[in-house]
């Protein structure tokens, strides 16, 4: 189902939406499951995408003291990046770019004030995976620092539309995991959601407005002063 709609401004996941980095995050679970074996590898990896990592330090490993839960999520992050720096020496997928993504980036960047990143992930993580997997990041974009509340709460897109000087009322949500679905229904955006992380069912359970295979679904061009976005929907 091929629609076309227009939005003044674009706010993206990164995990699991541009970037690829299941592979590195199950194998830093499961390091971390060395150190506190109560860990349900099965729960943990069900539960904790799209979430900020202290939060999942907290849900998880059940830490309380504050500085404990800042350098677990600290080390947590580091050894995700060790993990997919490790699989690509050997000649495996560590953080790899998703299909579409670089021609959706592309035309967003014709407008490069327009669009950002809001990301759970911390932002010496993020910067580091975007510099990895070889995407341009964009001037200022939003993470677990800028926020109180994380995902599924709507404030980290509520922060995006503010640094792109939009009201999330007129911007789409790129984003594969249902607490950034919620976020960014929640911040009363349109929503597109990418089937790169979650099944369908959990994914039409979250609300999203669409639902694509990946990025090569969507298609974006500036005009006057809005992005019209072309979305190839699967019906739901």
């Amino acid at each position: 189902m091929k629609t076309t709609f227009t939005v003044k401004g674009v706010l993206s996941d990164m995990d699991g939406t541009l970037i690829e980095s299941t592979p590195a995050v199950e194998a830093t679970w499961a390091q971390f499951a060395q150190d506190y074996p109560f860990i349900s590898l099965e729960d943990v990896l069900k539960h904790s995408h799209g979430v900020r990592t202290h939060e999942n330090m907290i849900r998880f490993c059940k830490l309380e003291n504050p500085d404990t839960i800042a350098s677990e999520a600290k080390r947590f992050e580091e050894t995700i990046l060790a993990c997919a720096k490790k699989r690509q020496e050997q000649g495996l997928n560590g953080l790899v770019i998703l299909p579409g993504v670089n021609e959706l980036l592309d035309q967003l960047n014709d407008n490069h004030n327009n669009w950002t990143i809001v990301t759970s992930a911390t932002k010496v993580y993020a910067s580091a995976a975007l510099s990895i997997s070889q995407i341009k990041q964009p001037e200022s974009f939003i993470t677990s620092e800028n926020v109180v509340r994380g995902k599924p709460d709507p404030s980290p897109f509520l922060e995006g539309a503010k640094v792109i000087k939009q009201s999330a009322t007129d911007c789409l949500v790129l984003e594969d995991a249902p607490s950034g679905i919620t976020a960014g229904k929640a911040a009363g955006a349109v929503v597109i959601a990418v089937l790169t992380s979650y099944p369908i069912d959990t994914i039409k359970a979250s609300g999203p407005d669409f639902i694509v295979k990946d990025l090569s679904s969507v298609s974006a061009k500036w005009t006057n002063d809005h992005y019209e976005i072309t979305v190839d929907a699967i019906d739901i």
